[in-house]
């Protein structure tokens, strides 16, 4: 029997009523954030996701952190719509001398998560849901609790949104059909793809030929449940590791997580993509550029640095790492460089280096780019860049292949990657435009690898 869950609805938009029963909910979880962000301040600090000039402006937002517990009591005194009560303790706290505009901004941040939390834990109170989210911000995805096992907007998220429930290990679907609150629902129900889904280990494995079928794997977790998959590589977006720790990274969970995977797939293909500063920076609210760039890589070189020490920790000669979100061809074969003298220093060898295709610039202008390893193209990131709502447009197909055609020129491999190739028809269309390595759903893998053989069945008549 399928498992089923409540469906329930929230609009962050709409006002939220704190009736006086729920005033110890608030204010726990307003003292449970404030203890959380005071803790990581010094390591979100060395990680450069945090704009203080000084260790004094630092202390002065601890205190004023500790202090606004006493502003969120009183306000709950006098308001009972929550949007008010966030509103009158940022009044408060504006109040202070002390607080710059950087403090207030980042009181503002934590705020924001005040209400989100709320409302969320209000509504779903602990119990496993399927929800539909309407009037959010794509930042606000990243306080939907664990409760949530499917969740349901009315639009088409962008490439952001897709990557925090991505990291949130939260699958979704877009959709305007009309659920009713309360009732139980299962998430085959909801899945649009539930029937194509399959985890038997294949009897007798399909050969693929030119074609290579890979899976994601980011956490600990992902590392057990894929291990018996017939992949022939794996893709490691790291910075969506960090999303569940804080937003920060974590010396003991990479050094485990890369140990662990080494060791489970010691004869497969691993693509590591650097840390996309994009993701983190909506985390943390830093309104900077997020390109990968030789001043991004020096801002946040704690990150870079311990990321590559723990991927390098072990040699292992499949791995391959990929540079996301770049500006210019210049500053790849900087990066490029630096993580070549990284791992040749440590094994007397040099590392390859490919990168992604996932924004305006490098989509646009992939032939000036050169002396890449390998190409990354997402095509859910890449269609958001440009716009499309379809990715089987048949200009923006176009484009995909004349894209494939320029790597292969140079003599390179193109990967894909993107949430829509889960879509069985854009695999389709993508496997007969000439595109051999896709990124999927581990779920999916056999259903495509069917699609494979069918195809190479008609090819060889």
């Amino acid at each position: 029997m399928r498992k089923t869950y409540p469906f329930m609805e929230i609009d962050l938009s709409e006002h939220i009523s704190i009736q006086r029963a729920n005033h110890s909910v608030v204010i726990n979880h307003y003292q449970t954030l404030i203890d959380k962000k005071s803790n990581i301040l010094k390591t979100q600090h060395e990680q450069g996701l945090l704009r203080f000039d000084s260790l004094i402006e630092l202390n002065y937002l601890v205190d004023i952190m500790y202090l606004s517990i006493k502003d969120l009591i009183e306000a709950l005194e006098v308001f009972t719509d929550l949007e008010e009560i966030i509103d009158d303790v940022l009044r408060r706290i504006k109040e202070n001398k002390q607080a710059s505009d950087k403090i207030l901004l980042y009181m503002s941040d934590i705020l924001t998560r005040l209400y989100n939390q709320t409302a969320f834990s209000i509504v779903i109170n602990n119990q496993p849901v399927i929800l539909k989210l309407k009037g959010f911000h794509t930042k606000d995805l990243f306080d939907l609790p664990k409760e949530v096992k499917y969740l349901i907007v009315e639009e088409k998220l962008d490439g952001l949104g897709v990557d925090i429930l991505d990291s949130l290990s939260i699958k979704y679907l877009v959709t305007n059909n009309e659920f009713i609150i309360g009732n139980q629902y299962s998430l085959e129900q909801l899945d649009l793809n539930s029937k194509y889904y399959s985890l038997d280990i294949q009897k007798n494995k399909i050969e693929r030929n030119t074609f290579k079928l890979g899976a994601k794997i980011n956490n600990l977790a992902d590392i057990e449940n894929y291990q018996n998959l017939n992949i022939d590589y794996i893709i490691v977006q790291t910075e969506k590791s960090y999303i569940l720790t804080d937003g920060l990274l974590d010396t003991n969970n990479r050094k485990e997580f890369y140990t662990k995977l080494y060791k489970t797939y010691p004869n497969t293909k691993i693509i590591i993509t650097l840390p996309k500063l994009k993701l983190l920076e909506l985390y943390f609210s830093l309104n900077e550029s997020s390109y990968l760039t030789p001043t991004s890589i020096l801002n946040h070189s704690t990150i870079y640095e311990q990321e590559l020490e723990h991927a390098f920790s072990i040699q292992n000669e499949n791995i391959i790492i990929s540079c996301p979100n770049l500006l210019n061809n210049s500053d790849f074969k900087y990066i490029k460089l630096r993580i070549q003298h990284l791992y040749k220093e440590k094994y007397g060898k040099l590392i390859d280096v490919g990168m992604n295709v996932d924004n305006l610039e490098v989509f646009q202008h992939l032939e000036d780019f050169n002396k890449f390893d390998l190409i990354m193209l997402d095509t859910y990131q890449t269609a958001d860049a440009l716009k499309i709502d379809d990715i089987l447009d048949k200009e923006h197909l176009k484009e995909l292949t004349y894209l494939n055609y320029v790597v292969k020129r140079k003599k390179r491999d193109t990967y894909l990657i993107g949430e829509d190739i889960n879509d069985p028809k854009v695999f389709n269309a993508l496997v007969i435009k000439g595109f051999k390595r896709f990124t999927v759903d581990h779920r999916l893998i056999n259903y495509y690898d069917k699609i494979i053989d069918q195809y190479n069945k008609k090819r060889n008549k």
